[in-house]
């Protein structure tokens, strides 16, 4: 069944100073992360980003370790 849970978060309107790198460091402190893809906006508001949690569990942790935290000024 966790299997068939989305392992997948993604964080909107993030700084423009903010790298995959970083990303994958903060959410990794929740548990092993599969991969990180920044998605630049061209509108001009801040950059999106999609974290790949290996383990469902880890995903929805990490969403409420996270949740109304800054990264760099930018509320998620």
């Amino acid at each position: 069944m966790e299997d068939e849970m989305p392992k997948t978060l993604y964080i909107r309107n993030l700084s423009r100073d903010v790298t995959e790198a970083l990303i994958l460091q903060l959410f990794s402190q929740t548990g092993p992360c599969e991969n990180c893809k920044m998605i630049m906006d061209t509108a001009g508001n801040g950059p999106d980003c999609s974290v790949a949690f290996r383990e469902h569990r880890r995903a929805a942790a990490a969403m409420v370790a996270k949740d109304g935290r800054k990264i760099m000024g930018m509320s998620k």
